[in-house]
C-alpha cells in the first residue's frame, strides 16, 4: 500500500512538472507569435522619403553674408508658411500666422539667374503685398541672396497679384515699392533652379527684421515643386569657385534676434 501511495505521488509531482514546462513553452511560444507581427510591421514600415537633393551649389562662407545669412539644413522648409511680428514667449518664437500660396519662377540676368520664391499670404492681401526669396545663381553657383516684402503701389487686391514678382511687374511697367530686412538668416534643404514641373525647393527666412507696426520680425517658408522660366546654367566644376566670380567671405556679424 505504502508503494502504490509513493509511486503515485511521484507520477503526479512528474506531471506536474510536466504541466509547467508545457505551460512555459506555450507561453514562450505565444510571445514570439504576439511579436512577430510587430516585428514584421516595423520592418516593412517604408523610410521617410529623401529630400531631394539641391542643383545649386552652396559654399560654406554663406553662413557669414550679411545682411543675410545662409546655409544648407536637411530639416528646413517642410511647409510652407508665414508668420509677422515674431517674439519669444514662454521659450518658443512665436508671431501672427498667415495661409499662404507660393510660386518659383526663374530670370535671366545677362549670363546669370535669379531664382525667386515668391510667398503669398493671406494677411497681406490687403495691402497688395508678398514676400519673396531671392537667389542669384551664377554657373550653378550660389552668390547672392535677397529678401523683401514687395507692396504694390495702388488699386486693389486680386488674384493676379499672386501671378507677379519684381521682374514681372517691372517688365509690365507696375509700381511697386520693396522693403529688405536688416538682418535675416536663410536655411536651405533644396534649391534646384529648374526650369520645370519637378524642380523641388524648399527653405526658411527665420527672424527677417523688416520692422514697422505690420511685419516687425518676419519667418516664412517654403515648400515648392516646379520652376517656370528659362533654364540657368550648370556648375563648371566640383564645387570651385568660377575664377570671374567674386562674392567672397563676408565678416561674420551678430544679427538681432526678435525680443
Amino acid at each position: 500500500m505504502i508503494g502504490t501511495l509513493l509511486v503515485l505521488a511521484l507520477g503526479a509531482a512528474a506531471w506536474g512538472q510536466e504541466t509547467a514546462s508545457t505551460d512555459t513553452v506555450a507561453s514562450a511560444t505565444a510571445a514570439v507569435e504576439a511579436s512577430t507581427p510587430t516585428a514584421s510591421a516595423a520592418v516593412a514600415t517604408p523610410e521617410k522619403p529623401a529630400i531631394p537633393k539641391s542643383r545649386v551649389i552652396v559654399h560654406k562662407e554663406a553662413e557669414d553674408w550679411e545682411p543675410v545669412s545662409v546655409r544648407l539644413r536637411p530639416a528646413a522648409g517642410g511647409r510652407s508658411s508665414f508668420e509677422a511680428k515674431v517674439r519669444r514667449i514662454g521659450g518658443r518664437y512665436r508671431g501672427r500666422p498667415s495661409a499662404v500660396k507660393v510660386a518659383a519662377r526663374i530670370h535671366p540676368a545677362g549670363e546669370d539667374h535669379w531664382l525667386v520664391v515668391c510667398v503669398y499670404p493671406a494677411s497681406l492681401r490687403p495691402q497688395r503685398a508678398h514676400m519673396e526669396a531671392r537667389f542669384l545663381i551664377q554657373e550653378g553657383y550660389l552668390e547672392k541672396v535677397e529678401l523683401a516684402t514687395v507692396r504694390v503701389v495702388g488699386g486693389e487686391w486680386s488674384a493676379d497679384d499672386e501671378k507677379e514678382d519684381t521682374f514681372s511687374l517691372r517688365a509690365k511697367g507696375v509700381d511697386f515699392n520693396e522693403q529688405m530686412p536688416g538682418s535675416a538668416e536663410v536655411e536651405l534643404s533644396a534649391i534646384d533652379p529648374g526650369p520645370g514641373p519637378r524642380a523641388v525647393n524648399a527653405g526658411q527666412a527665420r527672424h527677417a527684421a523688416f520692422g514697422g507696426q505690420d511685419l516687425g520680425f518676419v519667418n516664412f517658408s517654403w515648400a515648392v515643386t516646379g520652376v517656370a522660366g528659362e533654364r540657368a546654367a550648370a556648375p563648371s566644376g566640383k564645387g570651385e569657385r568660377h575664377p570671374s566670380r567674386g562674392g567672397g567671405p563676408r565678416p561674420a556679424v551678430k544679427k538681432p534676434a526678435p525680443k
